[in-house]
Order: C-alpha cells, then structure tokens, then sequence
C-alpha cells in the first residue's frame, strides 16, 4: 500500500500506510526510518523526531545515528532536537557512544566547528576501547531481520 501511495505521489497515504504497519510491529525499524524521513521531508522536524526518538529506543545504534543526522539540513528545530536527545543514548548505553560521533558530523556539516569539536571532546573521554567496541557492533542500518 505504501509503494502504491508513492506512486500515486501521495505523501500524506504514504505515511498513513507506515503508521499502520506501526500499529502492527512498532519495532518495525523500516516503518520508523521511513516515517522520520518522509516527515522531514514535508517539514515536519518535530514528527520526524519523535520518529527518530522511537526508531532509538528500539535500535540504538551508530548506523541508526548516522542516518538520523543525514535528515538534518539546517540548523533548525530537528538539529537540536538531535543535540538534546542523542547525548542521553550515548549516555545511556556505554558500548554505543556513536551518538557523540554522529553529533560531531552534524555540526561539521552544517559548519559549526567549535559545536563539532565539544562534541568529539566527549567522545575521547571515553575509553578507546569501548569506543571501538561501539563502532564495530551493529554496522547494518537498518538491521536485518
């Protein structure tokens, strides 16, 4: 239903069709990514972060961050979004500090330099060895079945 929504060039059923697969599995990571992006897409940063948000909690990734950044394209109200919640996975889960990674190349992107820097800063007060062991863990995105 989604594919046909989209043919028909219909953002709006398209994301109708990705809430109902929600309903069905809200572990669904395809739905979610497919969701933050097609809100993004319409403008809509505050939709496309709660999606992200969700798409977190069910996989709290370095790839996960990655593609969540790469919706960012200003410095608008899903940048920081982005700069208030990830910091709180990368907090939270020891083995996956990505999050400050993927922080740093948002901000570099959109040149913000000293931003991107505090941000690396954090990521080098950790260990090199759980660094490593962060990065290296769930490399796909989204994650295969």
């Amino acid at each position: 239903m989604a594919a046909r929504c989209l043919a028909k060039d219909d953002p709006a059923g398209h994301r109708a069709a990705l809430e109902a697969a929600l309903d069905l599995d809200p572990c669904d990571t395809l739905s979610l990514a497919a969701l933050a992006t097609a809100y993004a897409r319409a403008g809509d940063d505050k939709t496309a972060l709660r999606y992200l948000r969700e798409l977190f909690t069910v996989y709290s990734s370095m790839p996960a961050y990655t593609f969540a950044i790469g919706l960012v394209t200003a410095d608008g109200p899903l940048a920081k979004g982005l700069r208030e919640t990830l910091p709180a996975f990368a907090r939270a889960d020891q083995c996956t500090q990505g999050a400050y990674a993927a922080l740093a190349d948002m901000e570099r992107r959109m040149g913000r330099e000293s931003a991107a820097d505090h941000w690396e800063r954090l990521l080098d007060a950790v260990s090199p060895e759980t660094r490593f062991f962060g990065y290296a863990k769930n490399t796909e995105f989204p994650p295969s079945a």
